[in-house]
């Protein structure tokens, strides 16, 4: 039984060393782990540095975009207004031009029937003259031919 308990303490004892080395296996393994669980926050941390980056930037394209869509905003209006400008401008034009040839059309009629009138009394006047002058001619005709002497007429054989 001496020998047996002798080989039991060896026995123990070189359990007692495997369970002491297996242990401090174990521990450096929760080491190894807790080294990468540390290593993995880190790269989360990384991580959430970049979401937020990236947060940032797409805070940044919504405020651009907030600024083109208000510069399109003013753009839109100041085209509207300037189309409703030239549109009244074009109805204004348009009035005037109206009035305008009215006004000349009225015009003209006026002096084209002065014109019209004027020419009536001319050629009234005119034909007055050339009727006279006509009359005198034939007048001046008859005292040529009753001066001149009538030629005979042969009598044919």
């Amino acid at each position: 039984m001496a020998e047996t308990l002798d080989t039991l303490g060896t026995k123990l004892d070189t359990l007692g060393t495997k369970v002491d080395e297996l242990s401090a296996s174990v521990d450096q393994r929760f080491e190894q782990v807790d080294q990468r669980f540390e290593q993995v926050d880190q790269r989360f941390e990384q991580v959430d540095q970049r979401f937020e980056q990236v947060d940032q930037r797409f805070e940044q394209v919504d405020k651009r975009f907030e600024e083109v869509d208000k510069r399109f905003e003013e753009v839109d209006k100041r085209l509207e207004d300037g189309f409703t400008a030239v549109a009244v401008q074009f109805a204004e034009q348009r009035a005037y031009t109206e009035f305008a040839y009215a006004r000349l059309e009225k015009a003209m009629m006026g002096r084209l029937l002065g014109l019209e009138n004027a020419m009536a009394g001319r050629h009234e006047r005119l034909e007055n003259t050339m009727a006279g002058r006509f009359d005198l001619l034939d007048s001046k005709l008859d005292q040529v031919l009753a001066i001149l002497p009538m030629p005979r007429r042969r009598k044919r054989p």
